[in-house]
């Protein structure tokens, strides 16, 4: 049996990391610019909410819109990464990859107070689900990256949903 304990060099590693982080830069990007777009829809929709009066009836819609307000701000906030990360600039590397975590823990986080929001709402947590799946899909990163990022949101959904949802069985099923 042949075992190959060969270590990549560090010019090879830096290669690798460069690579890594091109990748998941570009895929963030993308990521960003379709969420944008969407949390400035779904603002029209909540400015339509508040008009039609379900801000009074349920208290989860004003939620909903203050989760939107984070995510578009949040994401016009890390603009200044994105052309910091684009630029020549020796260090842009460590923008790119401040860029993409930033990015991966504000929509993780606005997923699970979406999803908190929806269960005063409807009692759904579809948007949390769809959150995590998506930054396990398309980010690569270390395992204990992924494991500090779920755990935030995780913890933050859970917390959330112990405080408002108020139905014993369904609080058990999740």
């Amino acid at each position: 049996m042949i075992k190959i304990k060969e270590k990549l060099q560090e010019e090879d590693k830096k290669h690798f990391l460069s690579e890594i982080t091109s990748i998941n830069f570009g895929r963030s990007s993308i990521l960003a610019l379709a969420l944008l777009i969407v949390s400035f829809l779904l603002l029209i929709t909540d400015y339509y909410n508040y008009k039609n009066g379900l801000w009074m009836a349920e208290h989860g819609y004003r939620y909903l819109f203050y989760c939107h307000l984070l995510l578009f701000s949040g994401i016009l906030l890390l603009m200044p990464f994105l052309l910091l990360s684009r630029s020549q600039n020796p260090n842009h590397l460590r923008w790119s990859r401040a860029y993409v975590l930033l990015l991966s823990y504000l929509v993780t986080l606005d997923c699970s107070l979406t999803s908190i929001s929806d269960q005063m709402i409807n009692g759904e947590m579809t948007v949390y689900i769809m959150g995590i799946i998506i930054f396990a899909i398309i980010n690569y990163s270390s395992p204990l990256s992924n494991f500090l990022l779920n755990f935030c949101a995780s913890a933050a959904f859970l917390i959330g949903i112990k405080l408002v949802q108020t139905d014993l069985d369904i609080l058990k099923s999740q």
